[in-house]
């Protein structure tokens, strides 16, 4: 399946069929936010940083009782992932349950997450600076990565 890219040049993501899984996965419930419904609460902010997570799913490692649901055959063998796949019906609400913990007390006060992307505001240049590097910091501190070439600082 053909990815964007900041390159133009042509990426791809490996896809598996996992339909027969959706249809017997019990939903994770967990709320993703509305970003219609946090954009108000910008208001006066003149400072902004966008930070995206590193192929964000792939950061999180499946348990290992829970990989042979993710299982598939190819002619050349069978394989599991390791990680979250691209289609897992679950992905989404994990990643997101992970980022909010990682960014306890600042979500909602300092900055927003959307699955895999934060979103940092602030009014002054001062306080931007203070709310970015405790919200790296705690990336730091939970081993997330952030694809640099997709954030933008201040």
């Amino acid at each position: 399946m053909p990815k964007r890219s900041l390159d133009g040049k042509p990426k791809y993501r490996f896809c598996v069929d996992f339909r027969a899984l959706k249809a017997v996965t019990k939903f994770d419930p967990y709320p993703l936010p509305i970003f219609e419904e946090t954009t108000p609460t910008l208001y006066g902010s003149t400072h902004f940083s966008v930070l995206d997570c590193y192929s964000g799913f792939w950061q999180i490692n499946i348990k290992e009782e829970h990989k042979e649901r993710t299982g598939f055959t190819v002619s050349f063998g069978h394989y599991e992932f390791n990680r979250p796949p691209f289609g897992l019906t679950n992905s989404p609400a994990n990643f997101q349950r992970l980022l909010d913990v990682v960014l306890k007390n600042l979500v909602g006060e300092k900055c927003y997450v959307f699955i895999d992307d934060v979103i940092i505001f602030s009014k002054t240049a001062e306080e931007h600076a203070l709310r970015l590097e405790n919200v790296l910091a705690r990336f730091e501190k939970a081993n997330l990565r952030l694809h640099p070439g997709k954030c933008v600082i201040a």
